[in-house]
């Protein structure tokens, strides 16, 4: 009987004992890991694309930059090429009113007022006796002025006009008139080709400064990364986990790295001063408002291009040399006057 519970109590003994494991049981950890590499999923790229509808007078505002718009506004009041691209435009007007003068009449009038009183022993003593002989006499005499006798001051007015009118018979003025007028539109068309460049200039600058600040923010990121980098390095060395070489080899990197920010930083000045020079201010003008690293300007879904038929008549250039061909066409059709030979 005891044999038989012995038998039946070591199964169950070793079966409690088996049950009895220290500590828990292992459990698979969920590995967990994110969809992006980025903190926050980005949008793919848009692409550009040009499409064929009419090209805005403000084509800067596709880029959605207020620092830009500024920018452009400021260069079209202020650029020195572009002021003088006006001038010359005013001088083709006044230079246009000169010659539409000649289509009327020239009226000249002049007036001149003198106030005199002759003195006695000038040409009015020859008047007394003796006077034609050798010298003027102290006296007077029945036909001449006695010197007692005042010579009253007196007024001389002189005035007169002439006029002179030229009939174009032969439309001589008509043509200089048509030819000034074409001078006018070939200087409007210069000065918008000089407007286009300069804001075109304007927008290529800016967009080339964010470029280079947004580089220069990552070259200064990488330095710090490399300086993190070498001081892990060096505590690794002291620890015995590292070699003096692999420390140098850390701040030779660093170096290397460091080397790329005063490049980054002189390119930054230097499209800084060309934007400053195109709005007409001195170099460093800028520096306060422009310094802030703003984000590139996005690429727009769709760039306006216009129509093919229309990019000729667009181009300001072409247009000036149009005016320019209009302008020289009725000078070369003018008459030229009979020419006079002398024969002996």
């Amino acid at each position: 009987m005891i044999r038989r519970l012995c038998r039946r109590a070591v199964p169950v003994t070793v079966l409690l004992l088996t049950g009895c494991t220290l500590g828990p049981d292992f459990q698979k950890p969920d590995s967990w890991s994110p969809e992006s590499w980025f903190s926050t999923p980005q949008a793919p790229p848009v692409p550009s694309a040009p499409v064929a509808e009419p090209v805005r007078a403000d084509w800067w505002a596709v880029f959605k930059d207020d620092e830009l718009t500024a920018l452009e506004h400021r260069a079209a009041d202020a650029n020195l090429d572009v002021r003088t691209a006006a001038l010359r435009l005013a001088e083709s007007r006044a230079q246009r009113r000169i010659t539409a003068a000649d289509e009327f009449p020239q009226v000249n009038g002049d007036a001149s007022y003198v106030r005199q009183k002759p003195s006695p022993l000038g040409e009015f003593s020859l008047l007394s006796p003796g006077g034609g002989s050798g010298g003027a006499s102290a006296g007077g005499g029945a036909s001449g002025i006695p010197a007692s006798a005042p010579i009253k001051p007196f007024n001389l007015w002189q005035y007169g006009f002439d006029a002179s009118w030229e009939l174009d018979l032969w439309g001589k003025v008509r043509r200089a008139i048509e030819s000034s007028d074409a001078n006018i539109e070939a200087s409007a068309e210069a000065k918008r080709d000089t407007l286009l460049s300069v804001m075109a200039e304007v927008a290529r600058d800016y967009l080339q400064l964010r470029q280079v600040q947004a580089e220069l923010k990552i070259a200064k990121e990488n330095v710090a990364t490399s300086e993190d980098s070498l001081r892990l390095t060096q505590v690794q060395a002291r620890n015995g986990l590292a070699t003096d070489l692999d420390t140098e080899t850390g701040g030779g990197q660093l170096s290397n790295v460091a080397a790329t920010v005063p490049q980054f930083e002189e390119r930054e000045a230097a499209a800084i001063n060309q934007l400053s020079f195109l709005v007409g201010e001195a170099p460093r003008t800028l520096s306060a408002e422009l310094s802030a690293r703003e984000p590139i300007p996005p690429v727009p879904p769709q760039v306006p291009i216009g129509l093919p038929s229309e990019l000729a008549e667009r181009r300001p250039d072409i247009r000036e040399a149009e005016a320019k061909l209009h302008a020289a066409t009725p000078r070369s059709a003018s008459p030229r006057p009979p020419s006079i030979r002398a024969s002996r």
